[in-house]
């Protein structure tokens, strides 16, 4: 029986490994499964990165279950830097190794194996407990007793481990699909499938994100390791925060149907308030960027001025959830769905003040001050998220009126809400205030974020942005912050948090299948090529 909780750490960090543990449902299985038959692409320049391309993989390697458990292993901040699926045929083996990657690395890597497809105990991964605390890797025993890759038979290794160490011994997990063997990539293991049948599993490979992970030269897979210099593994941040000072972080892969949506990447805008008006127009949107991410099937930004007396539309509800931010002048909103007799659903919002809006909400405002007030809205969409409970509507103040609290190390955060919604996993927003020289250094995160600067000024990727201005940094993109100004700055800082739940994008129901291919163009073109090329013979 499998430790839990705070026993998995400590039987992971005496043992090497700890499983195997349940992690994905038998449909989760299946549906990974598919979605290799239809959207497997190639890996990104070396064989250890589907997650990378692969927008399965990634979801994969993201699922909470997964990542709980490595979470527990590593700490919060977990990054991911080899993907994989090994598959083996019947009677074939894969030697006994230790991981290249891992090997010059001591209790900052965690390797997760799981059963996919016809695994059995037949065709499970087989391990050394204890080996990974020996000092030295399979590969290096073997050099030292001259013996070669193919030669280093299961009953030998045993025998070479439990010369070192008497706890060492052979032990082979009864795995199943679904199930996950978490070891350290310095113990000593390999896999033999003495099943009738075609075995698949998953590789996940984690670190923390200080851990420097080097491409092994495949040409040299005994002792001594040789590494390449470049390229670096593309690495993805899963779980928190890193410098991004040591390894190659990418973006993971775009959420949802991106086809139609740009890919978003870091950016910042200046907006001039109050935004101008044209003479014969109430309401004038000042699109700002529209695309997708990681975390968003879609997003959009837009900025809006509108004229006192005037509504947009009509209260209206939609699929997208969104974010208002008044930045200039007074609204009303208008909330039917808050509706009072005396008071119409109408809620009054001041500079400074925002409100989230989720799905299905009916919504809109009317400008009630002199001239025209002007505001910013955040839109997003991402399907298949199934949390909960999930964050209803709500009224924030982003900026500190006057609150007197202490400022430690030139930096203060107030954290107004946090939650899951329809879209994300979590949906966050802090508000900051930013000493003159204080500032944080560049990092990567593994959620999107959106800052709007509201009093001061801050410098980012070299430039200075002032009041209104907006920026936003795309999940991996490495980015850092410095007030540079003379007075304190403050500013809203939400952050999307991916739906991260059971493989939510690679689910299809037949009919969309179907739907797919009789509509696909590039089918119908094979189609005709083939009946063209018919008739010519």
């Amino acid at each position: 029986m499998m430790p839990a909780g705070a026993d998995i750490v400590r039987h992971f960090r005496e043992e090497g490994y700890v499983g195997p543990l349940p992690v994905l449902t038998s449909e989760e299985c299946r549906q990974f499964m598919a979605s290799q038959g239809r959207t497997r692409g190639r890996p990104l320049d070396w064989n250890k990165s589907h997650a990378v391309t692969s927008r399965a993989f990634y979801e994969l390697a993201a699922h909470p279950a997964i990542v709980d458990v490595v979470v527990e292993i590593l700490g919060n901040d977990v990054m991911l830097w080899g993907s994989t699926m090994p598959q083996r045929a019947p009677n074939a083996a894969h030697p006994w190794h230790c991981d290249a990657e891992s090997a010059p690395h001591a209790a900052s890597t965690v390797s997760v194996w799981i059963g996919i497809k016809d695994v059995t105990l037949e065709s499970s991964l087989a391990l050394i407990p204890y080996s990974h605390r020996l000092g030295l890797t399979v590969q290096e025993e073997r050099s030292l007793r001259g013996v070669d890759r193919a030669s280093a038979t299961t009953e030998s290794v045993e025998v070479w481990a439990r010369e070192r160490d008497a706890r060492c011994r052979l032990v082979i997990p009864e795995v199943g699909d679904g199930q996950a063997i978490f070891f350290d990539g310095q113990l000593w293991h390999g896999s033999n499938n003495l099943s009738d049948k075609t075995r698949y599993a998953i590789l996940l490979q984690y670190a923390t994100p200080s851990t420097e992970i080097r491409i092994p030269d495949m040409n040299s897979l005994d002792w001594p390791f040789k590494y390449l210099d470049l390229p670096r593994p593309p690495c993805i941040m899963i779980r928190g925060s890193g410098d991004g000072a040591k390894n190659r972080f990418v973006t993971p892969p775009l959420a949802g149907e991106s086809a139609s949506q740009p890919q978003l990447t870091s950016r910042a805008h200046r907006l001039d308030v109050p935004l101008a008006l044209d003479a014969d127009t109430p309401w004038k949107p000042y699109p700002l960027f529209r695309g997708t991410t990681a975390n968003h099937a879609t997003i959009a930004c837009h900025a809006s001025a509108l004229r006192r007396g005037h509504v947009p539309h009509e209260p209206h509800r939609q699929r997208e959830e969104e974010i208002l931010l008044l930045l200039d002048g007074e609204v009303d909103l208008l909330l039917p769905d808050l509706g009072s007799p005396e008071r119409g659903g109408r809620v009054r919002l001041k500079p400074g003040q925002f409100v989230y809006y989720p799905p299905e909400f009916a919504h809109s405002l009317e400008a009630v001050n002199e001239g025209s007030a002007t505001y910013l809205m955040f839109k997003w969409y991402s399907p298949g998220w199934q949390g909960g409970p999930a964050l209803p509507y709500g009224l924030f103040d982003a900026l500190d009126r006057g609150e007197h609290r202490e400022i430690r190390d030139g930096f203060l955060t107030r954290r107004l809400f946090e939650g899951p919604t329809a879209c994300l996993g979590k949906l966050h927003a802090h508000s900051s205030i930013l000493k003159p020289g204080g500032g944080y250094d560049p990092h990567v995160d593994a959620h999107d974020v959106a800052i709007v600067v509201l009093k001061g000024q801050v410098e980012t990727y070299g430039s200075t942005y002032g009041p209104n201005s907006v920026i936003y940094f795309p999940a991996g993109e490495r980015h850092g912050m410095r007030n540079t100004g003379e007075a304190d700055a403050q500013y809203l800082v939400i952050e999307f948090h991916g739906a991260s739940g059971a493989l939510p994008s690679i689910r299809t129901r037949p009919e969309d299948s179907f739907l797919k291919k009789v509509f696909s163009l590039r089918r119908w073109k094979r189609r005709v090529r083939r009946v063209i090329g018919s008739l010519g013979s």
